[in-house]
Parts: C-alpha cells; sequence; structure tokens
C-alpha cells in the first residue's frame, strides 16, 4: 500500500503515468473526530483456543452509546477536471460510555473491561465543487471498524488473572459531506461531518489540515504545433 501510495504521488505531481501529471492530484491530510456510537448488543469475539477457562462458553456484548475520539489520515486522489474523488482512509479512537456485558461467570471470577478502542478504514468515492475561495464536496463512505476491549479476570483467591483482548468488526456506510478552506497553493484545512446508516457509528465531525500533491487547476491543451 505504501509503495502504491508513492507511486501515485509521484505521478500526480511529476511525471506522466498513463496520463498527464495535471490530471491528478493527492490531498494528504492528518485529522481529528469525535464521533458518537452505540454498541447495538453486537458481540465480542475471540478464538476459543485463547479463551480462559472461565471465559469459555460464555458471550460478551457490547452495550450502551457512547463516544469515540482519535485521529487518523486520508489520501485523496482527485481528477480536477470532473471533479472526481476517490480517497482512502484510517484511524484510531477511543472509546468511552459503550460498556461491554457479559452472562455469569462461574463462582469466584469476575471480569472488568481494562480498555476498549476502535481501528477505522474507509473508501471513498465523491465529487467536489468549484464554490469560489472554498472547495465543498460530498463522499459516499464504506468503512470497516474494528471495535477492541481487553477483558481482565479475576478470583477472589488469585486476584488478577490475566487480560484477554476481544474484538467486534463491523461494516458502515453512509455520506460526509466537507469543506476544503485553501491556505495558500497546496496547504487546506478540511472540516467535514459524517453519518452512517448501516453501522455502530453515527454522527461525527472531523477537522484536520493538508497538502495537495499535484495542481487543480486543468491542465492545459498543448499548442497546435505540438500536436502535429
Amino acid at each position: 500500500m505504501r509503495r502504491a501510495l508513492v507511486v501515485a504521488a509521484a505521478c500526480a505531481a511529476t511525471a506522466p503515468c498513463g496520463a498527464a501529471a495535471s490530471d491528478v492530484a493527492l490531498l494528504v491530510t492528518l485529522e481529528g473526530a469525535g464521533v458518537a456510537a452505540r454498541g447495538d448488543g453486537r458481540e465480542l469475539d475471540v478464538d476459543e483456543e485463547k479463551k480462559p477457562g472461565p471465559y469459555k462458553g460464555h458471550s460478551f456484548t457490547l452495550d450502551g452509546s457512547g463516544t469515540l475520539t482519535g485521529g487518523g489520515g486520508r489520501y485523496v486522489f482527485l481528477v480536477p477536471s470532473y471533479g472526481i474523488r476517490f480517497g482512502l482512509g484510517f484511524g484510531f479512537f477511543g472509546a468511552d460510555g459503550i460498556a461491554v456485558k457479559h452472562d455469569a461467570l462461574p463462582a469466584g471470577f469476575d471480569v472488568t473491561t481494562k480498555s476498549t478502542m476502535t481501528l477505522s478504514f474507509e473508501v471513498a468515492l465523491g465529487r467536489e465543487f468549484d464554490a469560489g475561495p472554498v472547495i465543498p464536496y460530498i463522499d459516499a463512505r464504506v468503512g470497516l471498524e474494528d471495535f477492541i476491549a481487553e477483558l481482565q479476570l479475576r478470583s477472589a483467591d488469585y486476584g488478577f488473572v490475566g487480560s484477554t483482548p476481544y474484538a467486534s468488526v463491523s461494516f458502515g456506510f453512509g455520506p460526509r459531506v466537507g469543506l476544503l478552506v485553501p491556505l495558500g497553493e497546496r496547504a487546506f484545512i478540511d472540516v467535514s461531518g459524517t453519518y452512517q446508516l448501516v453501522g455502530p457509528w453515527r454522527v461525527g465531525g472531523w477537522a484536520g489540515l493538508g497538502v495537495m500533491l499535484g495542481d487543480r487547476d486543468e491542465p492545459t491543451p498543448p499548442p497546435a504545433a505540438a500536436r502535429r
């Protein structure tokens, strides 16, 4: 993936790659975010062989609503002549307010949640619009979210016994509506809002700083003499 992004950036910024260099631009953004999410009773899972004895045969589920706060990055490949955007993104979030429920464990054992976090990956396809000094855009997002909870097992006789990471993977889909505010020729501010029609995430707010590699202006046709 890293090699592909480097090649794409080089094609967009410096050299032909099946098309004129200025036909594609790469927007790279680092951003922070806050997202409202719901547990929705989603089951946490782990390989049966990795479960401590007291966990075997018992289920753990996500419960309640909470917030995810964190950040990540996005890479957007832009075709300026059409305003078409294709994006790849990733994020890392801490979770607050979403609890882990479980059925009764064997007598003398208890479980507590040490930490909860979410890893996210997304692909998006959208379009930007020319609105003067600012550039609004809209994307359709498809996301993969991996919610991870580290559960600690305690015994009435021995105290802390050990910890086991559980995970719940889900897919999400929904729009992103955003605005790019140029800070000169290359740098920009990117603010956006997301809503998921499908998946545990709901409303999210995002803000970040980015840089453009390539040229947003439409390529200039070569002189008639050069085309002969």
